[in-house]
């Protein structure tokens, strides 16, 4: 028996990317692999550039290649599964609120802890449709006291910021943030200021140093844009709902 095959609610699972994207990750990672092994048969004098090149190669194949190990998740009146696995719903006994990443590239991101039976499976909010096997949970085990998602204080600042968070944002929630175009320039103003200071200083940098460089100015300008033009929700429908107040300090 599956949840398919019982009125199945809700599931959740982890949103597909697009082939170019994948492709440009791909390529991306294959590029920084094969940089950071010549580098290295070159006997390249700093050890750190060559091999945090090939770190960071290995770990955006990774990535690609390891994309749907996540498993799915989906739940019925009967049945909870995660993958291939199955367990009754009754066998649920507690839900908490967690931080979870299921690999080591991949952010930090809040996600329903379950108690199923003696096993812990932990379903991050980062899976397309996570919002509504929430609420299904709701209505099929009140009694586990599930508070709604809609009403519980940390969940705006999580969905504002749902890049930072690897949140996967419901369908009736619009965020607004600065346009391509915006962060683009942003981050090259601020890697070209640093880069001019530092000429002005040192009077020239190597590769290591253009690298930090331009890393340093990237993280300025996204922490300069995030300052000064925060991510807010523009749209959802349970933003004026003069009930929102239930939180729990537990789950902060």
């Amino acid at each position: 028996m599956t949840a398919e095959a019982s009125s199945l609610c809700a599931s959740a699972e982890r949103p597909a990317r697009r082939p170019a994207v994948r492709l440009g990750l791909f390529v991306t990672g294959a590029a920084l692999l094969l940089a950071g092994g010549y580098l290295l048969h070159r006997g390249y004098p700093a050890l750190a550039v060559p091999a945090l090149l090939v770190f960071g190669g290995a770990a955006l194949l990774w990535d690609v290649f390891s994309e749907k190990r996540l498993p799915r998740y989906a739940i019925s009146p009967l049945w909870l599964e995660r993958g291939s696995e199955g367990r009754k719903l009754s066998e649920l006994r507690r839900v908490d609120l967690d931080w979870y990443r299921s690999r080591v590239v991949e952010r930090w991101t809040p996600a329903l802890r379950l108690h199923v039976g003696s096993e812990v499976w932990h379903l991050p909010l980062s899976l397309e449709g996570w919002d509504g096997f929430w609420d299904c949970l709701r209505a099929l085990r009140p009694d586990l006291g599930l508070p709604d998602w809609r009403h519980l204080k940390p969940m705006r600042t999580w969905l504002a910021e749902h890049r930072r968070y690897n949140l996967a944002l419901p369908a009736t929630v619009e965020v607004s943030r600065p346009s391509f175009t915006v962060q683009t320039v942003a981050g090259l103003a601020a890697v070209s200021l640093l880069d001019l200071a530092w000429g002005y200083i040192r009077g020239g940098r190597n590769a290591l140093e253009s690298a930090f460089l331009a890393a340093a100015g990237l993280w300025l300008s996204d922490h300069l844009l995030r300052r000064f033009y925060p991510p807010r929700i523009v749209a959802a429908p349970w933003l004026n709902d003069p009930e929102r107040t239930e939180t729990s300090s537990s789950q902060e």
